[in-house]
């Protein structure tokens, strides 16, 4: 059987307490937890992580047996008038995921637009230092591969060469691989994922999938809006019995947490639960298969 561990991003259940996500998951056989560190996080407020709380979150999750395989904290770490609160911010995140034995900080780089040559300036001088001060506290940071409107240029297998040789491949930089956003940009995601999984390049992985209306998209062409969506695993059009394929082929044996944007499942603690649970069915019976 694949050793790959299925989990939930706790963000779309902030109306809850994390113990309350933490008892829910439990009960539902949630292996994993991804959990958001923004400013004002409710499930992961750092400045109390480091003030000596750590056990609010340790402790509810090491009760149920629950791993908490990441943080996130995605923002634009290159953009002019904000990388400065955002960079001093993602210090404390890296020092909170180092405290609470967490090895990977999942991410956005961010970007301004600009050509490559000038995104690249910006990466290596505002980023990079940010890769070595995870790499000081033994956590590494997954860069999300969502294009933010084009600004986050680890969007793209392109860039993430590019990134990857800038870093001089260091072992703390990677990728939190997620296939929904290749999808609507008709970038090949498997290929992509054989690739950098492979190299040892993906670090954690979003399980989020993308349906194309092709209807609408005739109609309104790639820069009109409407014509994709995101949608719970197994509810659009990605082949995840590759994906699995894919990773076990390469012997990752990392976590596999949904990120719910599926409007279908929305609303709602009970709704958004659902999801969950349909698109953890989904990948458990595939995993379980092999």
């Amino acid at each position: 059987m694949s050793m790959i561990k299925l989990g939930i991003q706790t963000n779309p259940l902030k109306m809850l307490k994390l113990q309350e996500v933490i008892e829910w998951a439990a009960r539902h056989d949630v292996e994993t937890l991804e959990i958001p560190a923004w400013p004002d996080s409710k499930h992961c407020k750092v400045d109390q992580v480091l003030s000596g709380h750590r056990d609010e979150i340790t402790g509810p999750c090491k009760k149920h047996g629950i791993e908490v395989t990441s943080l996130v904290y995605c923002t634009n770490h290159l953009a002019p008038d904000t990388r400065e609160s955002s960079n001093s911010h993602m210090k404390k995140v890296i020092e909170a995921a180092s405290q609470l034995d967490v090895s990977i900080v999942a991410c956005f780089i961010g970007g301004t637009g600009s050509d490559l040559f000038t995104e690249m300036g910006l990466f290596e001088e505002y980023f990079l230092p940010l890769v070595d001060f995870a790499g000081e506290h033994d956590v590494r940071l997954a860069v999300e591969n969502c294009p933010q409107g084009g600004k986050n240029i680890g969007m793209s297998p392109y860039y993430w060469r590019e990134i990857f040789e800038a870093a001089e491949h260091s072992p703390y930089l990677g990728l939190e691989f997620d296939p929904s956003h290749l999808v609507w940009l008709h970038i090949d995601y498997k290929k992509a994922l054989q690739e950098f999984c492979q190299s040892k390049k993906v670090l954690t992985i979003h399980a989020k999938d993308t349906r194309i209306n092709d209807a609408i998209l005739i109609e309104r062409g790639i820069l009109g809006k409407g014509w994709w969506e995101y949608k719970i695993p197994g509810s659009g059009m990605i082949d995840w019995n590759d994906i699995f394929k894919i990773l076990n082929t390469n012997g990752y044996t990392g976590s596999m947490n949904i990120e719910h944007e599926d409007a279908a499942y929305r609303g709602n603690a009970v709704k958004i639960k659902e999801g969950f649970q349909s698109g953890l069915q989904v990948l458990r019976d595939i995993r379980n298969g092999m």
